[in-house]
């Protein structure tokens, strides 16, 4: 009867598909206490099937637990975002509780796929420095690959994040921008210099005509 019980209060309808709307931890950890202290004698099917509600129940709080702390308040993925248990979890639940696999599936795919991006964006900024102290710069870093990784930060959904690679990135940009005036003034200074030489040796051919001239 407990365990009757137990999973009537687990899950939100007949279905058994979802949990009921307040089930928490007070619950769970109830469960827990009536799964590990049952005989190990044979049961009934129908509380040995019970049990295995009530199994999956737990699986099926883990998963909304685990995914709905992977998100900020305003459904954007977090920085910090890790799943643990839940693609595991979800291979045991796709058959038994293909609804909720459907749904819990596609919030698992979007944070991943967010991870992924985090983890790349990070990863690509970190790059462009000589350590993970990102203060001093690469001597081979460009304005085309300053830009490219720039472009990956700007598309990132999670401001405090995206703030903080796009302090980073101003670094590179003061950086790149001095090499590239550098560069600039070295080709101005070798412009003048080639001009000046050949305003010199216009003037040097100048004066052999005039004396050429003078002298005839």
């Amino acid at each position: 009867k407990k365990v009757i019980q137990l999973v009537n209060e687990a899950y939100a309808d007949k279905t058994l598909e979802k949990l009921a709307p307040n089930f928490n931890e007070k619950q769970s950890a109830q469960i827990k206490q009536v799964l590990a202290t049952a005989p190990k004698r044979a049961q009934s099917k129908e509380v040995t099937e019970k049990g295995g509600q009530l199994t999956n129940a737990l699986h099926m709080f883990t998963v909304t637990t685990e995914l709905d702390k992977a998100y900020e308040k305003d459904g954007i993925v977090k920085a910090d975002a890790k799943l643990t248990d839940t693609e595991g979890l979800l291979v045991l639940l796709k058959e038994s509780k293909p609804k909720f696999y459907e749904s819990q599936q596609k919030r698992a795919t979007e944070v991943k796929t967010e991870i992924a991006v985090i983890a790349d964006t990070t990863k690509a900024v970190n790059e462009l420095f000589t350590d993970q102290t990102k203060t001093v710069v690469k001597e081979d870093v460009s304005k085309e690959s300053y830009a490219a990784v720039l472009a990956k930060v700007e598309g990132l959904k999670q401001a405090g994040l995206k703030g903080s690679l796009l302090a980073s990135l101003a670094v590179v940009d003061a950086k790149v921008t001095e090499k590239e005036l550098a560069t600039a003034t070295v080709e101005a200074e070798k412009v003048a210099q080639e001009a000046a030489v050949a305003v010199e040796a216009a003037k040097q051919e100048q004066a052999a005509q005039n004396q050429v001239a003078n002298s005839s």
